[in-house]
Parts: structure tokens; C-alpha cells; sequence
């Protein structure tokens, strides 16, 4: 059962009607990486993200990982952002209802970063929320992290719990 915290209120909701993404809310994050400055996701990730591999049905968004080669890469998946057309506030919070494959080589994953690099610097020091993770190869298995720089440098900590 969800409990929401007091004052709390939910700011944003996608039911995912009809029968394409809707990009005024989602932007497929195209490519390696090395468009956004981040070459091959910043964790060397052997995948190529399209759109093609984002589709909306029966009130469902479905992410479908695909042995497809593009260029070097031998995988396709899809990898969607909020940046720019969803923001929460301080009092906001956040559900999904999110069904995961149990394939090995699969990382699921449902995550938050803020809008804007925190006093100009990148991760980790502007943070990362891992509301969900899941390895394929553990199927019973998911973990949430919050990451952070303890100093301001460009070390990463983070916490990390299991459920």
C-alpha cells in the first residue's frame, strides 16, 4: 500500500494514452551518448538508443531491448528524459508501476537528475536519485542509490539500498 508523506501531492501523472509516446513530455535520448557530452552513457554502455524502441499500447509504455546492430553497437534500446517539460518540487512524489524483464545483461532502470548542473559542476556533485534498478540476472532483486560528492569534488559517494 502507498503511504504518501503529509503535504505531500503528486505533480505530475502519464497514463500513457493512445497509441504513440507523447514527445511534448518524453524525449528519446537518441544515439551513444556522445551527443549529450556523455560518450556511451558515461558507463560504457554497448547499446544504441532510438526511438523506435519507446511504443505506447494499452495504457503502457514498453521499452524493448533488440539484438540489432547500428554502427558498432550490436544492442538497441530506448532511453526517455523529462528534461525541460517535467519538474517536480520539494513537496512532490513519485510513483510508476514498472514490470522488468529477469534476462541477464538487462539494467532496467526508473531515475532522477536535476534540471540544472548544481553550482555549475556535473555529476555527482549535482546528484542522481535511483528510484529503481534492477540486473536482469537478479530477477527478485532491485535497488534504489542517492549519489552525491561528500566534498564538492568530483568524487562520487552514494547510498544504496536493496528490496
Amino acid at each position: 500500500m502507498l503511504v504518501i508523506p503529509d503535504g505531500a501531492k503528486l505533480s505530475f501523472q502519464e497514463e500513457f494514452d493512445g497509441n504513440a509516446l507523447n514527445t511534448s513530455i518524453w524525449e528519446p535520448m537518441i544515439g551513444n551518448g556522445s551527443q549529450y557530452g556523455i560518450w556511451e552513457w558515461g558507463n560504457a554502455e554497448r547499446q544504441y538508443y532510438q526511438k523506435e524502441n519507446a511504443t505506447v499500447e494499452e495504457g503502457r509504455l514498453l521499452i524493448t531491448a533488440k539484438k540489432q546492430q547500428v554502427g558498432d553497437y550490436a544492442y538497441t534500446s530506448a532511453r526517455l528524459r523529462t528534461k525541460g517539460r517535467v519538474s517536480f518540487s520539494r513537496n512532490s512524489y513519485i510513483e510508476a508501476r514498472i514490470k522488468m524483464p529477469a534476462i541477464p545483461g538487462m539494467w532496467p532502470a526508473f531515475w532522477m537528475l536535476p534540471e540544472d548542473n548544481f553550482e555549475g559542476k556535473g555529476w555527482p556533485y549535482s546528484g542522481e536519485i535511483d528510484i529503481m534498478e534492477a540486473r536482469g540476472r537478479l530477477p527478485y532483486e532491485s535497488t534504489s542509490a542517492l549519489h552525491y560528492s561528500n566534498d564538492g569534488s568530483s568524487g562520487h559517494a552514494y547510498q544504496t539500498g536493496k528490496r
